[in-house]
């Protein structure tokens, strides 16, 4: 019975399978994802590895959350200093009279599975070539090693110079786009001067009332004028285009989020100069450095060695 019945019933499998409805294709990458992938391909033009960033799209997700956060008398170098917490859409679980809190919605982080946000979908085409570059750069092997403050600046200054070589390649050296973006790097030596400038002398305050040179009050009242001149100070112009040119929180947290960018930024922006801003040449640079985990120090001191040759 059952020799006689299988045939019978492969049969009914096979026309069961043949009705099958063939599994829809993939669907098509969104606008902002082509657009993502354009600028990455020309990064990995100029010699970037590719990182596998932004392969998806979360237009559900509206960004990454963090808290930074520090004493209102302590200003760290960077934000390897400051203590850290997530967030959410709604802000920091942070006690604000007792520590100086830095909200951040960032747009994208450095990470092979980091989605294209809301955020990021809301930002100007300036930004976003900025932010994808800097991201997919942070993942190169070679700068990984560095240390916090030396990775972002030769990141940032990086990114400023791939986002407007994209801007050429693919609209031209006449288009707003690259109008826009060619002189990022030169603003930001400018912030990155404000920055060291009001970093110093906010540290030096600090110190002297950690030493007891200057009351706790008169301290907090110097903060206060400091921190009003420095919002004075910090109005880069012409007007940057990708990023902001004052720290986003005016305090301490925010202080010394933007200094972990803008203390060796003139560093990097010298030895690109020594490359005459050719971001490939600067790229095999920096990957032709000693395979070691650096010190600040170290890095500092191997790079200014590198101008001078």
């Amino acid at each position: 019975m059952f020799r006689h019945a299988l045939p019978a019933i492969l049969l009914v499998l096979a026309i069961l399978a043949g009705c099958r409805r063939p599994a829809p294709p993939p669907p098509e990458p969104s606008p902002r994802l082509k657009l993502i992938r354009e600028i990455q391909q020309y990064g990995e033009s100029v010699g970037f590895k590719e990182t596998g960033s932004f392969s998806r799209h979360a237009p559900h997700q509206g960004a990454f959350y963090r808290c930074y956060y520090t004493g209102k008398l302590e200003l760290p170098d960077s934000y390897a200093g400051l203590k850290l917490k997530d967030g959410t859409d709604e802000g920091c679980n942070v006690d604000e009279q007792k520590y100086d809190v830095f909200f951040y919605r960032i747009e994208a982080v450095a990470s092979p599975d980091t989605p294209a946000t809301a955020a990021l979908d809301a930002a100007s085409m300036e930004r976003l070539a900025v932010v994808v570059s800097h991201e997919d750069f942070h993942q190169q092997k070679a700068i990984r090693r560095l240390p916090p403050t030396v990775e972002e600046a030769s990141t940032t200054l990086v990114s400023f110079l791939t986002a407007a070589g994209y801007a050429k390649s693919a609209q031209g050296e006449d288009s707003a786009l690259y109008r826009n973006l060619s002189g990022e790097a030169d603003k930001f030596l400018q912030k990155a001067e404000i920055i060291k400038r009001f970093h110093g002398r906010l540290k030096s305050l600090y110190q002297n009332a950690a030493a007891g040179k200057t009351s706790k009050a008169q301290a907090v009242e110097e903060k206060a004028r400091l921190f009003a001149e420095l919002e004075q100070a910090c109005k880069v112009t012409p007007d940057p285009v990708s990023f902001n040119e004052c720290p986003a929180a005016m305090n301490n947290a925010g202080l010394a989020f933007d200094h972990s960018y803008t203390k060796h930024y003139p560093l990097m922006y010298r030895l690109a100069a020594s490359h005459n801003q050719d971001v490939s040449s600067l790229w095999k640079t920096l990957q032709g450095l000693p395979a070691k985990k650096w010190s600040e120090a170290e890095a500092a001191a191997y790079l200014e060695g590198l101008i001078k040759r």
